[in-house]
């Protein structure tokens, strides 16, 4: 009887050392595929570092274009409300149509952001346009327009 408890520490022994070894080599072999990881995550920021906060960078000030392009088409089938749909034009003699189709792309806009650093803080300027006028066509309209110093100041139209 005490041959048998002997052989089943002995077994019970032998197979937490194992275990144990082998819970070793993978948490090395986890560490070393993490570290790998590391090395070539950072070579690739490395290599592909291009300006910080911006599309292009002249000196130090970083230069960012922006801006998206909306094309809207619609057909009015009774009665012509155009690109704003109007409602109370509904039913006015003066609006009737037999159908109409239309486009617009007023509500594209592009813009230019700058940014450089200075004693101040970093000086920033903002220029953005659109295309919604007031005339109900597309014209260029001024939207932003501003020079900002530090996280205090802003100067312009915002």
């Amino acid at each position: 009887m005490f041959t048998k408890r002997k052989k089943a520490i002995l077994l019970a022994a032998t197979a937490f050392s194992v275990t144990s070894t082998l819970a070793f080599a993978q948490d090395a072999q986890t560490q070393a595929e993490l570290d790998a990881l590391r090395a070539r995550v950072e070579a690739l920021e490395a290599s592909s570092a291009g300006p910080a906060n911006g599309d292009f960078r002249l000196g130090n000030t970083s230069l960012d274009l922006y801006g998206y392009i909306k094309a809207d088409f619609f057909y009015d089938f009774d009665f012509d409300q155009g690109d704003t749909a109007f409602v109370n034009v509904i039913g006015e003699p003066s609006t009737a149509t037999s159908g109409t189709f239309g486009s617009t792309v007023r509500q594209s806009r592009i813009g230019l952001r700058t940014s450089t650093p200075s004693a101040l803080g970093d000086i920033g300027g903002q220029l953005e346009l659109d295309l919604f006028a007031s005339n109900g066509t597309a014209e260029l309209r001024l939207r932003h327009a501003n020079i900002t110093i530090g996280d205090n100041w802003l100067i312009g139209q915002y």
